[in-house]
């Protein structure tokens, strides 16, 4: 019988790595290559490929930790459906910056009780995406799924966040930090922060406070809203889970969201 097997690809600003796993959840294989330009995204997952153990790959999942993921937060009317949908990509079209082709995706926010809704959207370029599905169908190791992290933090936010609290969520992306404001349990606002303009630097987490200050008197000023929690996902924040609790009294740390996303897989 032919050994079966899932695939975990990792899109990363400067490169793609592959975790080979088996029934058991253990991974078997793991490599790693170098985005250039002058190596297209067709020959990133071939080069990949070959480092592979061989048998049936019965799936494949792409997590995109990319900061150029463009994101987006919208107002609109109530609409449903195809009209939502059409409405909804005219929009992001017209904020796309080049004229590269790209994919896109939504989640809903939560909306005052008025005549619109609040929308947060995903944009990237589709060159990368459509490599993925083409090396996949290849291997014919269907289902495929992508996910971002972006979104992936905003749906997990409204499962960590108890029923009636304002709490802000902050998730280690490693390559930047991402924070979801939730009100009873339904996200509010998602803010993106670079690492390599927060991290790096002496004050690097006394720089990430002020910037949570910041955002937390914009959501008090913009939507009312007066945080009593603030849950951590992701190492290097548990590490520094004092300097943050200064900022308010209950912080809480939960698992790493990568970590969950990878179970997830496996149950599915």
């Amino acid at each position: 019988m032919s050994k079966r097997s899932k695939l975990l690809f990792y899109w990363e600003p400067y490169s793609l790595s592959v975790e080979q796993y088996d029934d058991n959840r253990t991974i078997i294989k793991s490599a790693s290559t170098l985005l250039t330009e002058e190596k297209t995204p067709t020959m990133a997952f071939e080069e990949l490929n070959s480092y592979l153990d061989g048998g049936v790959i019965e799936e494949t999942s792409l997590l995109i930790r990319q900061t150029t993921v463009m994101l987006q937060q919208y107002t609109i009317p109530h609409l449903k459906g195809k009209e939502k949908n059409n409405y909804l990509e005219a929009k992001v079209r017209k904020d796309w910056e080049g004229s590269d082709p790209f994919y896109w995706s939504h989640v809903n926010l939560k909306s005052e009780a008025n005549a619109k809704d609040s929308i947060q959207t995903f944009a990237m370029s589709r060159h990368f995406i459509d490599a993925f599905i083409k090396y996949s169908k290849q291997i014919n190791a269907l289902p495929l799924k992508a996910f971002t992290t972006q979104a992936l933090a905003v749906n997990r936010s409204s499962l960590v966040s108890q029923s009636n609290d304002k709490s802000i969520l902050l998730f280690d992306d490693e390559n930047s930090i991402l924070l979801v404001m939730v009100d009873d349990n339904k996200p509010v606002l998602l803010r993106e922060m670079s690492i390599s303009a927060i991290m790096d630097r002496a004050d690097e987490f006394d720089r990430l406070s002020k910037e949570i200050q910041r955002t937390w008197l914009y959501a008090k000023q913009q939507y009312k809203f007066f945080p009593t929690k603030l849950i951590l996902s992701g190492s290097e924040l548990y590490s520094h889970r004092q300097t943050l609790s200064s900022l308010i009294d209950e912080v809480i740390v939960e698992e790493d969201m990568v970590q969950d996303w990878k179970e997830s897989l496996f149950e599915s």
